[in-house]
């Protein structure tokens, strides 16, 4: 384990020194490979603009990285500097995520083949962008390297940002008429109309969020990186079922009436909480890996970075369940306190 976290250390910059004259070249290259891709752009016809803007937002933050951290060698000096600009992406994280922006973008460029009645909605581009650039900063970067190789408390802010920040934006990103193709097997929508009713979104997401943080699964995630993609793969999905009762964007797989939604969300971080206080409460050092793992900060010990972790999965947590149980009850006032189903808006009516 202590040869695990060294070896991460120095690959993270640990190792002082600067860049070799390849990497400058191959870093020069990739720069002028995503200014050319900027440029050509410009000049795709049939680019919806919303989709156009965030794509060239997303590549100059890319650019803006790359620069700060090597030629201004940042990467290479203070530790805090190595932890903001020292960047290992997954192939596989980024892959996937290349492989969305792609499918959603084609969906969209094609969308009257999907839907004649189809139309692209900026808000919602938007949003899908933004569930992507939280994975982006969730799996990669910072937040990726500093949960993986050194504060349990770390992990617990990807963990919070993969449960609270992607699966609304992914979900309110999504138009209906993307979506509809994905339920019209019928053994898929029964499936889906299982998974996402109240009941059995409480179900999937305490059992994966609970079993995942209970120590021997969660010792093996850190300790075998296929494990790790699994568990955040897990978690992923059962965050965007948490979220569908109330913002599902199909009628096929309809959101829960706004009294159902107001109880779901009092009930639905209960589990989550009682993990929490029983890691903040701890006496003894629940997950060992991260008590070989190099100090960023010599006053956060193991023990004191375990309960961190745990108060940061415990009260904000807890506070976005009740923030979200006080914008539904808002939403159920406006709609005059029908009691009623609550259907997405924009959608048509479709028969599944």
């Amino acid at each position: 384990m202590a040869d695990q976290h060294a070896a991460a250390a120095a690959t993270h910059g640990g190792g002082g020194g600067h860049a070799t004259v390849k990497t400058y070249i191959i870093v020069a290259i990739v720069l002028a490979i995503i200014t050319a891709v900027e440029v050509a752009s410009l000049y795709i016809p049939g680019i919806p603009g919303p989709l156009l803007v965030i794509s060239l937002l997303a590549m100059s933050a890319v650019k803006f990285f790359l620069v700060v951290g090597f030629f201004m060698h940042l990467r290479y000096d203070h530790p805090i500097m190595r932890a903001l600009f020292v960047w290992s992406p997954d192939p596989s994280v980024v892959g996937g995520l290349i492989a969305l922006g792609v499918v959603y973008a084609a969906a969209t460029l094609w969308r009257h083949r999907l839907d004649p009645e189809a139309r692209v909605e900026p808000a919602k581009v938007a949003s899908f962008a933004g569930a992507l650039a939280v994975l982006l900063g969730a799996l990669t970067g910072p937040v990726h390297d500093l949960s993986d190789y050194y504060l349990f408390s770390a992990h617990m802010i990807q963990h919070m940002l993969l449960v609270f920040a992607m699966p609304p934006l992914l979900l309110y990103g999504t138009p209906s008429w993307m979506a509809r193709p994905l339920v019209r097997d019928a053994r898929l929508l029964q499936l889906g109309r299982a998974l996402t009713r109240p009941v059995g979104a409480f179900a999937t997401f305490n059992v994966v969020l609970v079993a995942w943080h209970l120590p021997p699964l969660y010792n093996l995630a850190m300790e075998q990186h296929p494990v790790h993609i699994v568990e955040h793969l897990m978690i992923m999905v059962a965050s965007v079922i948490l979220w569908w009762p109330m913002l599902s964007p199909l009628d096929e797989l309809p959101r829960a009436p706004y009294p159902v939604q107001m109880l779901y969300l009092f009930v639905v971080g209960l589990p989550m909480v009682m993990v929490a206080i029983f890691i903040s409460m701890a006496d003894s050092l629940l997950y060992p890996y991260y008590a070989a793992a190099p100090r960023v900060w010599e006053r956060l010990t193991p023990q004191a970075d375990q309960h961190l972790g745990g108060l940061i999965m415990w009260i904000p947590g807890g506070m976005i369940f009740l923030a979200a149980l006080s914008v539904v009850f808002f939403r159920w006032q406006v709609a005059g306190g029908a009691d009623g189903a609550v259907r997405p808006t924009g959608t048509a009516t479709h028969v599944g």
